[in-house]
């Protein structure tokens, strides 16, 4: 099993949209749309007709110079969450896809008694196909944590699973239309049939000191980084670096520029009181001359067992 390879194919990509745009918003956008897939199933959509659609590529730049329809469509969405936020990036999007018809979107299956069962994300219709499409949509961060020889993605918090998320939406969220209720909410929306897919964007991290291996099901050029322990942040770190600490709705792209960063001994002594405080992983931007040099997570000691 080889060690994790650090050459970051995530910030190379990051990079690159922080030279085209300058727009916070407009980099989530095009992370969203054109970013790696995290998965390689049978089950994920091909984000291609994103990549290679120029009707998206000029509406970036367009926006990257007038932001307002963006952000009236966002405004006008509960994007608190960030996987709400990524939701209302891909809805919005899939409105510019000269490929794709958005048809419905966060739609409830409920008994006849009212009673939920589930809720699907999305409806488009394939115009290249002439299908319509179920897919449901997920942005994932999650740490690779090896221990006897066994590679398992854990969240930062260490409250979830990879696989299990993963089990669930393919196992439970796309054969919701499946069941009888789900049926009839096609019926309703004049669909014969739906084909699931799972569009799924992320980062995975990796400790630079432990073995790996990574599973079928990841996407060999899913975009990684790094994570440490708390007791590893002063040797890791070096003193000619800057740092920040990141809040969630900052993840999916470049992170807007900080108004302030902290040396090396600053930011370690913030890393301890915050820790002092709260368990919770937090995630570190660093930079060098004021140019962002990476992203990763430090965790508690303790970690994944908090």
């Amino acid at each position: 099993m080889p060690k994790p390879i650090l050459q970051n194919l995530h910030f190379v990509f990051l990079c690159q949209m922080q030279l085209k745009f300058k727009h916070k918003l407009v980099r989530d956008l095009a992370w969203v749309l054109q970013s790696a897939n995290l998965l390689d199933d049978p089950l994920a959509t091909d984000t291609s007709p994103f990549i290679e659609a120029f009707s998206i590529e000029a509406h970036l730049k367009e926006l990257d110079q007038n932001p307002k329809p963006l952000t009236a469509f966002l405004a006008a969405r509960n994007t608190h969450r960030l996987g709400h936020y990524f939701e209302a990036l891909v809805f919005y999007g899939l409105d510019y896809a000269a490929n794709y018809r958005r048809v419905a979107t966060t739609i409830p299956i409920r008994t006849q008694k009212g009673i939920s069962i589930g809720e699907a994300d999305l409806v488009v219709y394939n115009k290249s196909t002439s299908e319509y499409e179920h897919w449901e949509l997920a942005v994932k961060f999650f740490l690779a944590h090896t221990s006897a020889a066994e590679t398992t993605y854990i969240g930062p918090n260490a409250n979830d699973y990879l696989h299990l998320k993963l089990k669930k939406l393919k196992e439970h969220q796309c054969k919701i239309f499946d069941c009888p209720e789900g049926k009839l909410v096609l019926n309703d929306l004049s669909i014969p049939w739906v084909t699931s897919k799972l569009y799924v964007k992320g980062i995975l991290f990796y400790h630079p000191n432990q073995l790996y291996k990574i599973p079928p099901y990841l996407h060999q050029k899913h975009l990684s980084s790094w994570w440490i322990y708390a007791k590893e942040a002063s040797q890791f770190f070096k003193q000619e670096n800057r740092f920040a600490l990141l809040h969630k709705k900052q993840w999916l792209s470049t992170p807007e520029a900080p108004t302030e960063t902290l040396d090396k001994y600053s930011f370690l002594e913030l890393l301890d009181a915050t820790f002092l405080e709260s368990p919770r992983s937090l995630y570190v931007s660093v930079y060098k001359g004021g140019v962002l040099q990476s992203q990763g997570f430090v965790v508690h000691n303790a970690w994944p067992v908090i």
